[in-house]
């Protein structure tokens, strides 16, 4: 499952809001190809694909091709150097690798 907090809920709605497009369309996580980069779109869901929200006004479409490699995925936000908001995500085990109660065990 993949979890949105109220920060990045509250940016993926304005990101939808501005962009004047039909209810049915949402933000969503696409695969960059050639390259292991997730992407951003504006869309409608397709066959698969997994609906964060409402039905009729998707928070977060997450395509078909992403929902394995995203599960226990939240998606947040980060201010950048220059003070911006940016939407991130935090995949599961990327971070729990590298506390030092994950260093050194055995698999």
């Amino acid at each position: 499952m993949i979890r949105v907090t109220q920060d990045a809920a509250a940016g993926l709605r304005q990101i939808v809001s501005g962009s004047r497009t039909p209810s049915d369309f949402g933000v969503k996580l696409v695969p960059l190809e050639h390259q292991d980069l997730i992407g951003m779109a504006i869309g409608r869901p397709g066959d698969g694909d997994i609906l964060l929200g409402r039905e009729h006004d998707p928070l977060l479409i997450v395509d078909s091709s992403l929902v394995d490699h995203l599960d226990g995925a939240v998606i947040d936000t980060e201010e950048d150097e220059q003070g911006r908001t940016k939407l991130v995500i935090h995949r599961r085990g990327a971070a729990e690798a590298d506390t030092p109660h994950q260093r050194g065990r055995g698999g």
